[in-house]
């Protein structure tokens, strides 16, 4: 009889050198692409690797500074712009405070820049506060917080109660100036910034005699057709002595969170950075796979009912003993991000050097709000806080503190059109990641190239993001079959080959209940001579492998931006009815029925805004796939193990749609699609093993030297039977010796 072929080496290995060869050909057009960009051009002088954090120190309100002892080193200035007043040798220093303008300056109500014309050049527009000289408002132009297209994504939204402390994105807290600190938020009598024209912001800074000592000035610039927003910031010295100036601004806030409750919290803090010069000669190769944290770590460990209002988050221990160098901060939610970076326009970023110039320090600062009229619990507002080194200033000389702003959405393909970004990495911002367990085996690599085959079978196969997902479902299914197949076969077989021997084994235990090492040695020769391996059990561990495939598509869907506010099928139910929320959105609940409002809020589901069909939909394809993959019982079950069967069929078939019931609809699709899949898999693998009579336990020890896992089945056997073998002669040569 001829022998069986070896499946695991003829159809496992060269589906995993498929996956592999195609993650790494992902990998290495990836890196190539971002090359082919970020190398030309001169290479810069190396930054000086942030060694210490000035910032460090007793904490302190969101709007008032921290008093910290001086640790930086003393950088050269910058010179100034044209028409700088000449210096007066009479003004000291001392007493300093910031000038509180008169009713003839405009230091209320500033004018807005950009606009919300979505057919314009200006991709948002910005609203600013007398606080610091900051915003108050980003609204992108192009980008709407519902299907209706009213109202406009808001990406961030200063929080200003009327009595208390605010946070004001992008705000002047102060500076340090011969280590004395001055407000610049607003001062004691009024406010102490004024605006000359739109988006460009003055303050001065005056002695106990009134004489101007310092001039800071903001100029805000939207770039055209981008998301970057420039803030160029300088301080010029107008006295006849040297001044050391250390800047204290706050960078983003909290960006609003998802209408969705699915999936939790998705807002972060991400950091880009440079390797050291040792490492990355280059200095054009930015990474940011590290350091993702999620709102709640950032909010730290509460003591006593009570967050600390300021965590140091950069430079970190690991950051300092990898020599890592700051590149740009930000805040991320799950579809919108908001990056503080280098000044780099494209028309020099390929040459710019890339690290944040003179700040070394973010911080965490956190904003306790008391709660709202029948709410329990206050709302928790997370901010970065950005600090400079120690610059000396020569009179007349300005120190730059210049920085861009990235405010926009977290798409690749958007970021890969602006050179200044792609420059920058900001590409980095983009992660599919829950972070957690599922972070670990969540590979970048992986859910570039699903994002990569989602984009290619939408733009050149289905141009419909539900049918892309459906497809990417059946490739991704395709590839893993024969991985399938082979596990479930040999699990099958194995789970056979012990309820055969479950009689014998049951005799065994109870003919030797009391001597367990006699029972270990019986069980082990009625395995051997039943032909049965422990490696059987292992069958399964394919399908684990598969996991990370599975886990990484189920991320990709979840956070890639291309399937925010996307309908289904073409928009056909939008066609139908234009009103008709169904599916109008596959990065939201199906929406079959939508109340327009929270109905009821229940446990595991929250709150209830619309009937959902998809995910009953989903409890029915789980019944009838569980019918499939469960295979027939021929041994009779204990009481426990029928409890255990039906506690696990309750879960599957009505939990799962449960918990799934305000997941995204591009999700359901996805499980819809995969349970469909398995069940015609299902059948189609035991029909082959029934055809072929795979489970014939006879017949397989005839062909028990086939295949790989036979045949190291029969090795482990010989192997056992050689150790028995030796035993025995070991103790008939132990008994002729006694006599």
């Amino acid at each position: 009889m001829p022998q069986q072929k070896n499946t695991l080496l003829r159809v496992i290995v060269p589906v995993v050198l498929v996956i592999v060869g195609l993650g790494v050909a992902w990998a290495v057009f990836k890196n190539t692409s971002a090359n082919k960009q970020s190398l030309t051009g001169s290479t810069p002088t190396a930054a000086t690797s942030p060694s210490a954090n000035p910032q460090a120190g007793p904490t302190a309100p969101v709007t008032a500074p921290v008093t910290a002892p001086v640790t930086a080193p003393v950088t050269a200035p910058v010179p100034a712009p044209a028409a700088v007043p000449a210096a007066t040798s009479a003004v000291t220093a001392s007493g300093l405070r910031a000038r509180v303008w008169g009713a003839d300056q405009k230091t209320a109500g500033f004018d807005t820049l950009g606009s919300l014309d979505a057919a314009g050049t200006d991709l948002m527009r910005v609203e600013f506060s007398p606080a610091g000289a900051g915003v108050r408002s980003i609204r992108l132009a192009r980008h709407f917080t519902d299907l209706k297209n009213q109202e406009h994504a808001e990406v961030q939204r200063s929080v200003e109660p009327a009595e208390g402390a605010s946070l004001v994105p992008m705000a002047a807290l102060g500076m340090y100036i011969n280590d004395a600190f001055v407000n610049l938020v607003s001062g004691v009598s009024g406010p102490v910034w004024n605006q000359s024209k739109p988006g460009h912001f003055q303050a001065v800074i005056e002695n106990d005699k009134g004489e101007p000592v310092l001039r800071v000035e903001r100029r805000y610039a939207l770039e055209s057709n981008s998301y970057s927003l420039i803030l160029s910031q300088s301080a010029t010295n107008l006295t006849a002595t040297p001044l050391k100036l250390r800047w204290l601004q706050l960078g983003p806030i909290d960006l609003p969170g998802e209408s969705s409750s699915y999936g939790g919290d998705k807002r972060r803090v991400r950091f880009g950075y440079l390797h050291s010069p040792l490492a990355d000669p280059t200095r054009r190769v930015v990474l940011s796979n590290e350091f993702l944290q999620d709102h709640q770590a950032l909010m730290g460990k509460a003591v006593n009912g009570m967050y600390a209002p300021t965590i140091a988050l950069w430079p970190s221990a690991k950051s300092m003993s990898d020599q890592y160098e700051l590149v740009w901060a930000a805040l991320t939610s799950r579809y919108f991000g908001v990056a503080l970076h280098r000044d780099v326009v494209a028309k020099n970023s390929a040459g710019a050097a890339l690290t944040l110039p003179g700040y070394t320090s973010v911080d965490r600062v956190l904003l306790m709000q008391p709660p709202a009229v029948g709410q329990s619990v206050g709302v928790a507002t997370v901010a970065l806080r950005l600090g400079t080194a120690d610059v000396l200033v020569s009179p007349g000389l300005s120190a730059d503190m210049s920085l861009g702003v990235y405010a926009g959405p977290l798409s690749r393909p958007e970021l890969a059109v602006d050179a200044g970004a792609k420059a920058l990495g900001l590409d980095g911002l983009v992660v599919f990641n829950f972070g957690g367990p599922c972070g670990i085996v969540t590979f970048d690599w992986l859910t570039g190239f699903l994002f990569w085959l989602l984009h290619s079978l939408h733009d050149y196969i289905t141009r419909d993001w539900a049918l892309s997902i459906m497809l990417l479902v059946v490739c991704v299914r395709t590839v893993l079959h024969p991985v399938t197949k082979w596990s479930q076969i040999r699990m099958q077989r194995f789970a056979k080959q012990m309820q055969g021997m479950a009689p014998k084994q049951k005799q065994i235990q109870e003919r030797y209940k009391d001597d367990r090492k006699k029972m270990q040695e019986e069980l082990g020769k009625v395995w051997r001579d039943e032909g049965v391996s422990p490696l059987g059990a292992l069958g399964c561990l394919p399908m684990f492998l598969q996991t990370p495939v599975w886990i990484a598509l189920y991320a990709t869907l979840y956070f890639v931006f291309e399937l925010r506010h996307q309908p289904a099928f073409y928009g056909l139910f939008q066609k139908i009815n234009p009103s008709w929320s169904f599916l109008g959105d596959l990065s939201e609940p199906d929406r079959m029925y939508d109340f327009g409002r929270t109905l009821v809020t229940l446990p595991l589901i929250q709150g209830v805004h619309s009937i959902n069909i998809l995910p009953l939909i989903l409890g029915v394809v789980f019944f009838v796939h569980q019918k499939y993959l469960t295979p027939p019982q021929t041994a009779t079950l204990t009481p426990e193990q029928e409890t255990q069967q039906k506690i696990i069929k309750v879960m599957t078939v009505v939990m799962f749609p449960v918990f799934m019931y305000n997941a995204p609809s591009g999700l359901a699709l996805y499980f819809i699609t995969n349970s469909l899949l398995g069940i015609f898999e299902n059948r189609y693998i035991r029909a082959h093993i029934d055809q072929n009579d795979l489970l014939n336990v006879d017949k397989m020890k005839k062909k028990a030297g086939g295949g790989f896992m036979s045949r190291l089945q029969g090795l482990a056997q010989e192997r056992a039977k050689l150790m028995e073998q030796a035993k025995r002669q070991g103790g008939a040569n132990g008994g002729a010796k006694r006599k």
